[in-house]
C-alpha cells in the first residue's frame, strides 16, 4: 500500500512540475510576439516543445527516490535534443504574414472583378432610363452610381450667395473598374443657360471600391440633367439647385 501511495504522490509530483514549468516558458514566447496577433497565434505550438523537454526533469528527480523504474526516465534523456526548438520559431514566425480581412458588409473578393454590388444596393435603376433623384443621397443610374446630391444641394444653397458659379463635390462610382476618365454632360431643363460639360480623372479608392471624384460648377439655379459616362459605363441623373 505504501508502495503504491509512493508511485502516486511521484506522478502527481511529475504533473505539477509540468504545469509550473510550461506556464513560466510559455510567457516570455507570447511577450516577444505580441505586436503580432496571428504571428503569435502561428508561432505558438513552437515554444511548446520547451517546457515539454524540461518538465520531466522534476520528474526524473523525484523517480530516483523511489524504487520502481518509471517510463519518464527515458524522456529525461531526450528533453536536451528538444530544447533547440524554441529557438527557431522566431524565424518561422517573421516569414508569417498577418491575415487581411474584406470589410464588413462587402462581398468576400477583395477586390471584386465589378463593382455591380454598389450599384444594386443604392435607389435608382440598374436600367438604361434618367432617374430623377429628388431628396436622395446616392442613386444608380444604369451602370454606374452618382451622389452625394443631399451634400452637392447645400453646398450649393449656401455658395450661391457667394458666387455666380458655385462649385459642388460630387462622386460617380463606374460599374468596371477599368476608369479612364469620367464625363458630365449637363443640360438645363427649368435652369437658365447652356449645356455645359465636366471631366474628371480624379479616381479615388474606397475600402476595396474606386470612384470618381468631381468638382462640378452649376451655373443657374434650377433643374439640371447630368448625363455621365465613364468608358462603357453610363447613367442619367436629374437634379435640383435651388436657392
Amino acid at each position: 500500500m505504501r508502495r503504491n501511495s509512493t508511485i502516486f504522490g511521484v506522478v502527481v509530483a511529475a504533473s505539477a512540475a509540468f504545469v509550473l514549468v510550461a506556464s513560466g516558458c510559455s510567457g516570455p514566447g507570447s511577450d516577444a510576439r505580441g505586436p503580432k496577433p496571428s504571428v503569435g497565434t502561428t508561432a505558438g505550438p513552437a515554444p511548446s516543445a520547451g517546457p515539454t523537454s524540461s518538465a520531466p526533469t522534476p520528474a526524473g528527480k523525484s523517480s530516483k527516490k523511489s524504487t520502481t523504474k518509471k517510463p519518464s526516465s527515458p524522456s529525461t534523456s531526450t528533453a536536451p535534443k528538444k530544447r533547440t526548438t524554441p529557438s527557431s520559431s522566431p524565424s518561422q514566425s517573421k516569414k508569417v504574414e498577418v491575415a487581411k480581412t474584406p470589410p464588413k458588409n462587402l462581398p468576400p473578393s477583395t477586390p471584386p472583378k465589378t463593382q455591380d454590388y454598389v450599384l444594386k444596393k443604392l435607389p435608382g435603376t440598374t436600367k438604361d432610363k434618367c432617374v430623377n433623384v429628388g431628396d436622395e443621397q446616392d442613386v444608380t443610374s444604369g451602370s454606374l452610381a452618382m451622389g452625394n446630391f443631399q451634400t452637392a444641394r447645400a453646398q450649393y444653397a449656401q455658395l450661391e450667395t457667394q458666387s455666380e458659379q458655385p462649385t459642388v463635390n460630387v462622386y460617380v462610382i463606374p460599374k468596371h473598374r477599368a476608369m479612364p476618365g469620367v464625363r458630365i454632360v449637363m443640360t438645363p431643363v427649368t435652369a437658365k443657360g447652356t449645356v455645359k460639360t465636366v471631366t474628371s480623372k480624379d479616381v479615388q479608392p474606397a475600402d476595396v471600391w474606386k470612384y470618381y471624384s468631381v468638382h462640378m460648377p452649376v451655373p443657374a439655379p434650377g433643374t439640371w440633367r447630368l448625363d455621365v459616362r465613364s468608358g462603357s459605363d453610363s447613367g442619367c441623373f436629374k437634379v435640383d439647385f435651388s436657392k
